[in-house]
């Protein structure tokens, strides 16, 4: 068979380059179908404009001939709506074909606060704070770090309308403090608290006699209804007001319309009590009048009669056994001897001068 073979392909060589493909392509149909087979090695470049977008603002993308080209724009700001963001420094431009930001110093950003001077410098933003106390809205000023405050220093502050307080700031924010106590305002004092009042002691209304300080007002002393400034009693005693009745508190008998201090209180002899040092109703004691037969009494001169026993005052002339008497109204310490049959203790208890078992011999 090999022999059959090799006598038909006699003359024949062997050449197996001619099985690799060529540039074009490698075909086993006719050789038109050959050449197409080249074609389709190359391959198809664009069918339309859009296929050839290089994602480059800068190039103009055309599609000819099922291949691409990129042509560069003429420098310049690059094309389409929103392509460039204001007031950032920069610009954004074509050049060369090359889509870059260019620094635009006039394109000056505002980063909202009044406390800084905004500029550009070589393509980027500079926020440089504004000195302090500049203005920066109404009554707030800079603090020289860029924060807008209610102030640094008093000064700056509203006025408060008021004498007794003054401005103040702190902590950058405005305030009140009350002045001390004393200083002067327009029509008075300062209490200390705020306010401006005529006094804050007696001494701001004048010397003794004169109103005193009441809430803050001058006020007459003995007719305030207060006891107050040296009276004893509300609007009485002390030397400066009307004298205290009966039952008012008094710090001496000068207090008294009585004269009559006892106790710290002022006391009568007139008064339908028994009261200060009186051993009973209106009577003993410091009164000018003793105290009739049965009255309480202290001693003998608290008595009419003279005679206080056993804290009461009796007499020889009361119809009654008291005191020291060995019978009614003689004997013992009164002047009349008792007659004979009347009781004694002793011989001169008696009218005749005997006394025997305890009864006066006729």
């Amino acid at each position: 068979m090999f022999a059959l073979l090799g006598g038909a392909y006699a003359g024949c060589t062997k050449d197996f380059d001619q099985f690799e493909p060529t540039g074009a392509s490698v075909s086993t149909g006719t050789g038109g179908e050959g050449g197409q087979g080249g074609q389709g090695g190359a391959g198809v470049g664009c069918v339309s404009d859009p296929d050839c977008n290089d994602s480059n603002a800068c190039t103009e993308d055309v599609c000819a001939m099922g291949q691409c080209s990129h042509t560069p724009l003429a420098d310049g700001p690059v094309p389409g709506a929103g392509a460039d963001v204001p007031d950032d420094c920069v610009d954004r431009m074509c050049v060369a074909g090359v889509d870059q930001d260019v620094p635009d110093d006039t394109e000056v950003p505002n980063d909202s606060n009044a406390c800084t001077q905004d500029a550009c410098s070589g393509g980027s933003a500079v926020y440089m704070n504004e000195p302090a106390d500049a203005s920066c809205g109404g009554p707030l000023v800079c603090d020289g770090m860029g924060n807008c405050v209610g102030c640094t220093k008093a000064s700056q502050c509203p006025p408060t309308g008021n004498d007794c307080k003054v401005r103040t700031c702190d902590n950058k924010v405005c305030g009140t403090m009350d002045v001390p106590e004393g200083m002067g305002c327009l029509g008075g004092v300062c209490n200390g608290m705020g306010a401006c009042v005529e006094c804050i002691d007696d001494g701001d209304c004048g010397g003794p006699g004169a109103p005193v300080c009441v809430a803050g007002m001058c006020s007459n002393q003995c007719e305030d209804g207060a006891m107050n400034g040296n009276e004893t009693d509300v609007d009485c005693g002390g030397g400066d007001c009307p004298d205290c009745a009966d039952g008012d508190t008094c710090g001496g008998n000068g207090d008294c319309v009585s004269d009559d201090c006892e106790g710290g209180i002022c006391i009568s002899c007139m008064d339908g009590q028994m009261n200060g040092s009186e051993t009973d109703v209106d009577c003993g004691g410091d009164c000018a009048a003793n105290c009739a037969d049965g009255d309480t009494c202290g001693g003998n001169g608290d008595c009419a009669s003279n005679d206080c026993e056993g804290g009461i005052c009796i007499s020889c002339m009361d119809g009654q056994m008291n005191g020291l008497e060995t019978d009614v109204d003689c004997g013992g310490d009164c002047a009349a001897n008792c007659a004979g049959g009347k009781m004694c203790n002793f011989n001169n208890d008696c009218q005749s001068n005997k006394c025997t078992n305890k009864i006066c011999d006729p």
